[in-house]
């Protein structure tokens, strides 16, 4: 799956479980393409009903603001008010890099019964993956632990683990942990996610986009001749 198959997955079935006009879901979102591109799909009828790493991108903060979120709308006195009164669900859309900053705070979700639904979209790296298989990975981690990436490929500074079960974090705590890889099998873990009365997880395997190419700007560009500005 991509980034954009696997919200409209889920927004779908969200929508459907929950009309956006009745403003009962508070988004929570961080990470690189998980933050940029769900900003633009998964959008508000209501003001107050999503949190995120915002324009420094910030790491770390998904799992509190979730916890923010949920303690403002959902405890026994509420201050937050947006749109309808009652109870809203905290559906927070994290990258695995971005989940694994804050990711202990599930046990906090856990310990306070907080029903949070926690998308992790797990592609292997930050922006991509290094390798599409567990077996070319564990080659590349071999180089990179033998110090030999001058002769071979290594893991690059942007990888994480291949496929790394983040729903056990969950698990681990008393909730629900769920893998999915296809649409199918996204949707049917959203549903019963939303309808949970515990923190789950659903780590949700996409494309590792190993052929991206990565272009930062500001790497390339050559320093100023004296006197002259950078622009």
């Amino acid at each position: 799956m991509t980034y954009e198959g696997v919200f409209d997955v889920s927004k779908t079935t969200l929508d459907r479980l929950s009309t956006p006009a009745n403003g009962d879901i508070v988004y929570v979102s961080e990470g690189a393409n998980a933050m940029d591109i769900s900003r633009s799909i998964f959008t508000m009828e209501h003001p107050r009903l999503r949190l995120d790493a915002g324009t420094y991108a910030t790491m770390g903060v998904g799992m509190v603001y979730a916890a923010a979120a949920y303690a403002a709308y959902n405890f026994t006195e509420p201050e937050g008010m947006s749109g309808p009164a009652g109870r809203k669900k905290i559906v927070a859309i994290e990258g695995d890099s971005a989940f694994g900053f804050s990711a202990m705070e599930v046990d906090t979700l856990a310990r306070y019964q907080m029903d949070v639904l926690i998308f992790v979209i797990n592609n292997g790296g930050l922006y991509r993956g290094d390798t599409d298989s567990s077996e070319k990975w564990k080659e590349r981690q071999k180089v990179t632990v033998a110090g030999e990436t001058a002769n071979a490929p290594g893991l690059s500074a942007l990888s994480l683990g291949y496929e790394t079960d983040y729903q056990k974090i969950a698990e681990m705590a008393g909730g629900i942990g769920i893998v999915a890889r296809t649409p199918k099998e996204l949707k049917d873990a959203t549903e019963r996610g939303f309808h949970a009365k515990v923190p789950v997880v659903i780590n949700v395997i996409v494309d590792t986009s190993t052929d991206l190419v990565m272009n930062f700007p500001w790497l390339d560009m050559a320093p100023p001749k004296k006197g002259e500005a950078k622009l």
